[in-house]
């Protein structure tokens, strides 16, 4: 392929990608007007004379070319010389062009994607492909477009890797790159491999010189991060988290990347900001920062670094009860479904999957492939989500995933049959509070689980109502003390049997069974969610079985439900430790939208009004933290950092159930 054919990638808008665009019509305009001419050949090099300087460029594009003035970046000269060049050979595109170039993306060897990025922006690439994108060509190139990122990224014809161009900052070139990689790959049904990504073992080392920088990033911000959210603030952290230094420290360099989406959410005023959810994020980063150094304990060490990715290792023997299967839909646009099945020995839950990424198999349908996708020597996740059965081994994640590539076949016993004695399954409600805290809370050095399944065995059940504010529907569950809790479903379309399936058993009296919950944490409270109902009919999962009552539109179910509004059990009082928490972390708050600037008189009786509160009922470390912020007197930040760290783990501590008076 000719020099010009080579450089006809570059159209009008890869060039603006690489300068702007009103270099690129001056230069044009320079080209126009006679003022630019090639003065020779070196080899493959191209001299090209463009108002006064000279230009040298070869097949790897303007990005790599030379040009004697001193302008910084991509001139207009350069870009000059491009367009010359291509007027020199006029060459129609191949025909099928994006087809040539998603195979030459997809023959890519991933060690070499990873050699361009780095592991630390490779990690990073694979965060921002997750949210999913667009990818679409323009002849000479594929344009992919990362929704996560609001960037757009061309893959130009003939350059490779190297020569791909963008708006991107260098900060995250590489790292948006090589997620636009992935994205074209994914959609190609080319996934990441788990080779790759289990070489990836974080070493034990830490650079303290590096976590300084990170805790004086955090500082910076505390201090300006929820007011301004400057753009270098930003860069700067997402700089820090790709850095070839951040790579043993996956977690950290994980929570500053989710930091640095923050900020950025803020700075495009995107409503999806939260300034407490965003300072609790860099408090807790800071805390990682401050524990690295000093972890002595191995295992402690190895809980604060992170990993990269679980590994499958053989598992074994399980003997498994199925429980409830769901599908989802992840926020970048991966789909897919889910069966939980539960060891009692080990006291244990596992899970089985079947999805796509964003962008694979158009066709793919969770709801089909759970009744019908053969795995397991020809199981399906439908029929072992309702079947108890063994396995000798098999291959599973620490966090209970079983591999559904896996050979190795199930012994099936029969129907699955939930029992009330096993651990996970409660008629308590406060022994169900202790176990929720156990699971879900977590530590520093040990991140709980999202989600973690559970069995009610209520002795008796309320009637449901629809809460038009939160567009839940819930649920009254009474245990053998008494105590009445709700489960509560939200109003999602893409589960329209959930609502016609639970208001089939709900609306009829006399429900006798368990209800399986996926429990979760939403602020400062337990979250149960029902997935399936097991009676003497079996397990029943709401995504997939049908109703027992007519089908019925969601108008309807808000108008039987509004009915019943004004008898709808009352919520308990929040506890007066929640309440004073979720006030001191306001006030941080205000705080650090403020600067981290001295605390105001009135700032400081509020602090001192909490302090008296916190020490009143028990808190005295929160009380402790919040006295010594009062009476800083120099930079604030450190300490608000700390403050709100140990505030968000007494909340965590303090978390309710959804508790009802009735």
């Amino acid at each position: 392929m000719t020099l010009a054919a080579t450089l006809m990638a570059f159209d009008e808008a890869a060039l603006a990608a690489l300068a702007n665009k009103g270099i690129v019509r001056r230069a044009a305009r320079d080209v126009e007007e006679g003022k630019a001419s090639v003065s020779g050949w070196e080899g493959e090099t191209a001299i090209v004379s463009a108002d006064g300087e000279t230009v040298r460029i070869d097949a790897r594009g303007p990005a790599k070319a030379s040009c004697t003035c001193p302008a910084p970046g991509i001139c207009r000269h350069r870009v000059a010389a491009v367009l010359l060049l291509q007027q020199q050979e006029e060459e129609a595109p191949a025909e099928n062009a994006a087809a040539s170039l998603i195979a030459e993306i997809t023959a890519l060897p991933e060690e070499a994607m990873i050699r361009f990025a780095g592991r630390a922006a490779w990690r990073a690439a694979q965060e921002i492909a997750a949210h999913g994108g667009e990818v679409s060509d323009t002849g000479t190139a594929l344009v992919i477009t990362l929704r996560g990122d609001d960037s757009e990224v061309r893959y130009l014809r003939g350059l490779g890797i190297e020569g791909m161009v963008s708006k991107a900052s260098p900060a995250r070139r590489k790292a948006l790159h090589a997620a636009a990689l992935i994205l074209v790959r994914q959609a190609a049904g080319v996934m990441v491999s788990e080779s790759s990504a289990e070489a990836e073992k974080a070493p034990a080392g830490a650079d303290e010189a590096f976590l300084t920088e990170v805790r004086d990033a955090l500082a910076d911000a505390c201090r300006n991060g929820l007011a301004l959210a400057p753009l270098m603030l930003e860069e700067r952290l997402f700089t820090l988290s790709v850095s070839s230094r951040a790579e043993s420290l996956p977690r950290l360099s994980a929570m500053l990347r989710g930091i640095a989406r923050m900020l950025r959410e803020r700075r495009t005023r995107d409503f999806r900001f939260d300034p407490d959810a965003c300072l609790g994020a860099i408090a807790a980063a800071d805390a990682l920062a401050r524990a690295l150094p000093v972890a002595s304990d191995p295992g402690r060490r190895a809980g604060l670094i992170g990993s990269v990715r679980q590994a499958y290792d053989e598992i074994g023997p399980l003997h498994l009860y199925g429980a409830s299967g769901e599908t989802w839909r992840a926020e970048g646009g991966a789909r897919g479904v889910t069966a939980y099945f539960y060891d009692p020995a080990c006291d244990r839950w596992f899970t089985a999957s079947l999805a796509r990424g964003v962008g694979q198999d158009p066709f793919f349908d969770p709801r089909h492939a759970f009744t019908s996708e053969a795995l397991w020597g020809g199981q399906t996740l439908a029929g072992l989500s309702r079947a108890e059965f063994r396995f000798d081994s098999i291959a599973g994640s620490p966090a209970g995933r079983l591999s559904a590539s896996t050979a190795s076949r199930p012994d099936i016993s029969g129907a699955s049959t939930l029992s009330p004695d096993w651990a996970c399954a409660f008629d308590r409600w406060d022994l169900l509070a202790e176990r929720l805290r156990s699971r879900l809370v977590g530590s520093l050095a040990a991140p709980a689980a999202a989600l973690e399944p559970v069995v009610l065995w209520p002795r008796r059940t309320g009637r449901p109502w629809f809460d038009d504010l939160t567009q839940q529907l819930h649920w009254p569950l009474e245990d053998r003390g008494g105590q009445w809790l709700a489960v509560s479903l939200g109003n999602d379309p893409d589960r329209p049997a959930h609502f016609d399936h639970l208001a089939s058993v709900a609306f009829r009296p006399g429900f006798s069974g368990a209800v399986i919950v996926a429990a979760s944490i939403t602020g400062t409270a337990f979250e149960l969610r029902p997935m399936a109902l097991f009676d003497e009919n079996g397990v029943r999962s709401l995504d997939f079985e049908e109703a027992r009552t007519p089908k019925r539109s969601f108008s309807d179910f808000l108008q039987t439900y509004s009915r019943h509004t004004r008898s709808a059990p009352v919520p308990y009082a929040k506890p007066a430790g929640i309440s004073l928490l979720a006030k001191a972390a306001t006030e941080l708050t205000g705080i650090s939208e403020t600067g981290c600037r001295a605390i105001s008189r009135s700032g400081s009786q509020r602090l001192a009004e909490i302090c008296a509160q916190a020490e009143r009922i028990g808190l005295g470390t929160v009380a402790g933290a919040l006295a010594q912020l009062a009476a800083a007197d120099g930079p604030l930040a450190s300490q608000v950092l700390i403050s709100r760290y140990i505030i968000d783990q007494m909340r965590a501590q303090l978390t309710t159930l959804p508790m009802l008076r009735l």
